[in-house]
This record gives C-alpha cells, structure tokens and sequence, in this order.
C-alpha cells in the first residue's frame, strides 16, 4: 500500500495540476490557504487537526476519506462527493 503522511504542513497555491491521487494521503496538523483542489479526486483522504482557510474543493470526490476536527472557512465545496467518509 502506497502512504504519504504529512505532519504540520504549510500548503499554498493550486494542486490543480493533479487530476488524482494514486496513494492514500494523511495530513495531521495542516494548514491549506488558497488551495485550488477542483475537481480533484481526493478518494482515501485522511486530514485530522487541520484548517481549510480560502479553498476550492467544487466537485472533488472526497469518497472514502476521514476528516477530523477540520475547520474550513471561507471556502468554496459547492458538488463535492462525500459519500462513505466519516
């Protein structure tokens, strides 16, 4: 099983130059600002402890993911696929 585990990161920008994510991800502690992740499939996802603040996740698929004790604001999540994430 391919992992990539993050503690404590700093993410700015756009990730939109991915179209998906061929390995599980866990980011603990993080902090996204003004990340673009449209469209983006995010499936297995893990992000716990974290802040989403000014990012763009429209119509992601966020399928399979944990998310916990995340807050987002000023965020954009208009058609995003949540179904089997807890």
């Amino acid at each position: 099983m391919k992992s990539f585990v993050a503690e404590k990161p700093k993410l700015t920008g756009t990730l939109q130059l991915v179209t998906s994510i061929d390995e599980e991800l866990e980011f603990g502690e993080a902090s996204f600002v003004n990340v673009n992740a449209e469209s983006l499939d995010l499936t297995k996802i893990s992000i716990i402890d974290s802040l989403m603040s000014k990012c763009n996740l429209s119509a992601s698929k966020v399928t399979e993911s944990l998310w916990q004790r995340v807050k987002i604001s000023d965020s954009r999540m208009s058609g995003i696929i949540w179904y089997d994430s807890i």
